[in-house]
């Protein structure tokens, strides 16, 4: 490639992600935070999250670091990712029991600060374990009847 070329698209690049960039600030200017988080199909904030993925961050850096890297990835594979996300929900659920079970009394009273207010250690794997309970009862009660599961 010419080096006028890689400079044109290179322009025309930046032009194109300024208007983007313009048009998410335009489309997301007058979203509260609430209509954010609003909803468990395809929020606003699971589209964000979706846009903010690593992938392309990590191609490019694959491409400086690398001497000509192979960036094949696999095709998406359903089950797979289905797999690799429950066992992290089970990993971490595991992870929050262990800490329970192994952390002394000692370790369980440390004490820190959060927003000006006192927090302990056995606080914290409390408020873990709601916050498992709070999005157990979401599974439980809108998204399983949503799809059909009982």
């Amino acid at each position: 490639m010419s080096q006028d070329s890689i400079e044109s698209r290179k322009q025309d690049l930046k032009v194109r992600l300024e208007g983007i960039q313009d048009s998410y600030r335009q489309s997301l200017g007058d979203i509260s935070a609430e209509v954010g988080f609003n909803g468990t199909e395809w929020s606003v904030v699971d589209l964000l999250r979706h846009v903010t993925a690593v992938y392309y961050p990590n191609q490019v850096t694959s491409l400086l670091e690398e001497d000509s890297p192979d960036l094949t990835t696999p095709a998406f594979d359903l089950s797979v990712a289905w797999q690799r996300t429950t066992e992290r929900l089970m990993g971490q659920i595991a992870e929050a029991l262990s800490m329970t079970k192994d952390l002394s009394l000692d370790q369980l009273q440390r004490s820190g600060t959060r927003s000006g207010d006192t927090v302990v250690v056995i606080g914290v794997l409390e408020g873990w374990a709601a916050h498992f309970e709070e999005h157990l009862k979401q599974l439980q009660d809108e998204i399983r009847p949503r799809e059909g599961l009982v």
